[in-house]
């Protein structure tokens, strides 16, 4: 057993030298399977006295040479102790050849002689497998091993491209023409700003963040989500953070690229300034980005001004302060009275309470309640299959069909083996009571009835397979067929 008070690196390495004992004995099986165990040296039969081959695990040696253990589990066993060490090694979780975003395992002994892998997503395995781990820590593994491509981009032209066809927010100008100011040209990379992008398989931006490489940090990030609003993404952050940037409240000390044509007189191209600051002082032949400054940069039309008014980033509309509502876990982007109407107060990260879209808002009719959709296993609150949202406790997991449903639902039976609900359809009643899954349970030929325990099989001279209480009706000189 291995303590908690080991180190992450002391935990990882327990399990990869019991991966190498097992993977020994596969080894040793293989031997004896093709050369017989009287062929082995002495030392080795006394050190491996089974002579049956299939009691070394075979399949786990296989399993081991085909791919290495996914590297979300290495990330996750430095952090906390898993529930089962052995048992995580075990089902030896990789990356899923199917599906790279995926995890694919060995559930049972059964389904590895079988050469049978299970897939499932990687926040459902490390789930349950590390169940004390916070839930920022299993998003950002999470976030860490996901599908998608990162990229960083060093151009004006790339960084305006990325508001203009990536996640929508109130810098997104509609009916842009080639050759016209974009407000977002003021982050010149000449000062430092990049833009980083998470991309999909056909290359859309999915996420964009505006990053300063003086500072090495970012203030907000997008992610492309239907509707209107554009929530943060994770998956750009832990990406980010592993790159050495920290989030920041705001860009104070930074210059932008001052931009004067298309304007009257002194007047400059303003973008919209997200973070806690948004003035800037005029130095000339740059802005700086500062808690003094003359300027605030808070519309979304490329003009500043010392206004003390706020704009709805919905609609553009000017409002004063009290007529101002915070939106999102951060309250970043505000929204005024003539839009509020459109989002729903809900129960979020961090046991927070906060505005999102009202489409995007989960009702929970148990509770009475509202909540984030990215936030719902921090309140156990699961999605069925059908569609509704339940707490937990209501619901059933079947593990088969990697799905929840109702836990009064009459497509549910309890599997004793290996101990887990499944769904009717997939499952057989045994004859001694209970149920099983169909593909872990035998049938006799003789009377029709389901078995699990494959020691119970008997083969009889003219080839069927039934269970050993009716053996001696096919023993006799004459069988019965």
């Amino acid at each position: 057993m291995i303590d908690n008070d080991y180190c992450g690196y002391d935990r990882w390495e327990w399990m990869m030298s019991l991966a190498n004992v097992l993977e020994e004995r596969a080894r040793v099986g293989n031997y004896i399977l093709s050369n017989g165990w009287d062929a082995m040296p002495e030392d080795y039969q006394q050190r491996h006295p089974d002579r049956d081959p299939a009691l070394y695990r075979l399949w786990f040696g296989r399993e081991r040479r085909n791919a290495p253990m996914h590297p979300a589990i290495r990330d996750a066993v430095r952090q906390v102790p898993p529930a089962n060490w052995h048992l995580l090694v075990l089902e030896w979780a990789h990356v899923s050849d199917s599906d790279p975003s995926r995890i694919a395992y060995t559930r049972s002994d059964a389904h590895g002689e079988a050469d049978r892998q299970t897939v499932t997503s990687v926040g459902k395995y490390l789930a349950r497998h590390f169940p004390t781990m916070p839930d920022h820590d299993l998003r950002s593994i999470v976030m860490r091993y996901g599908a998608s491509r990162f990229e960083m981009w060093d151009t004006v032209d790339k960084i305006v491209h990325a508001v203009q066809e990536g996640p929508h927010s109130c810098m997104r100008w509609e009916g842009l023409n080639d050759g016209e100011t974009h407000p977002y040209e003021t982050y010149d990379p000449q000062y430092g700003w990049r833009i980083a992008v998470r991309l999909d398989s056909s290359s859309l931006i999915t996420a964009r963040c505006l990053v300063n490489i003086q500072s090495m940090t970012f203030v907000r990030s997008y992610t492309r989500k239907d509707g209107a609003y554009s929530h943060s993404d994770e998956a750009i952050e832990v990406w980010l953070r592993d790159k050495g940037f920290e989030k920041s409240c705001d860009w104070v000390g930074l210059s932008l690229a001052k931009i004067t044509n298309g304007r009257h007189s002194d007047d400059f191209w303003a973008p919209y300034i997200d973070g806690d600051c948004k003035f800037v002082s005029d130095h000339g032949n740059y802005l700086m980005i500062t808690n003094d400054g003359e300027y605030e940069c808070d519309r979304t039309d490329g003009h500043a001004n010392g206004s003390s008014l706020c704009t709805c980033s919905d609609c553009g509309e000017r409002h004063g302060e009290d007529d101002m509502h915070g939106v999102g876990y951060h309250g970043d982007s505000l929204v005024g009275s003539c839009c509020i109407d459109s989002y729903t107060y809900v129960h979020g990260r961090n046991g927070c309470e906060y505005y999102i879209p009202e489409n995007e808002a989960v009702y929970v009719e148990s509770t009475g309640n509202y909540y984030d959709p990215e936030c719902l296993s921090r309140y156990d609150i699961v999605e069925l299959d059908c569609g509704d949202y339940v707490e937990s406790c209501d619901a059933v997991y079947l593990e088969e069909r990697d799905m929840w449903v109702y836990g009064d639902d009459d497509c549910v039976v309890w599997c004793d083996d290996p101990g887990v609900y499944q769904h009717i359809d997939d499952c057989v009643e045994l004859a001694g009571g209970g149920w099983a899954l169909e593909s872990d349970a035998w049938q006799c030929q003789h009377d029709d009835k389901w078995y699990i325990d494959q020691a119970d099989q008997f083969e009889t001279p003219c080839g069927k397979t039934v269970h050993v209480d009716h053996a001696d009706e096919y023993t006799t000189n004459t069988e019965e067929n």
